[in-house]
């Protein structure tokens, strides 16, 4: 990856995604923000966004000041677990709700799901 990240752009790439684990590790490690770097530095002046572990303000806010070649962060896990991670991105804060708060942001993200996906509930 980092030894071909240079020619992204000459292969027409406007735009790029570092996952910081590979496939093999699944979640068996922490993702490698320093490797998401080095891609980052390597594939300049292409925009770069970061993944991996993003699972609330402070782990974004880390990503961040780790790794200040971002053009922002890509959240996937995070978001299933805790759907109103975009809520505390947005507040840049822990946003702290009961556990009835929770249960209801649940219920409706999975009426969400099930409707999108076609599934009955």
């Amino acid at each position: 990856m980092i030894r071909n990240a240079p020619k992204f752009k000459e292969w027409g790439a406007s735009l790029i995604t570092i996952h910081g684990r590979s496939r093999e590790q699944r979640y068996t490690k922490s993702a490698d923000w320093q490797y998401i770097r080095t891609v980052a530095q390597a594939a300049a002046p292409l925009p770069v966004l970061g993944n991996g572990d993003i699972l609330s303000y402070d782990d974004y806010k880390n990503a961040m000041e780790t790794v200040p070649e971002l053009t922002g962060i890509m959240i996937g896990r995070g978001a299933l677990i805790k759907p109103w991670i975009f809520t505390e991105l947005k507040e840049q804060k822990l946003w702290d709700i009961s556990s009835t708060e929770r249960f209801d942001i649940l219920k409706k993200v999975y009426k969400l799901w099930t409707r999108t996906l076609g599934f009955r509930y």
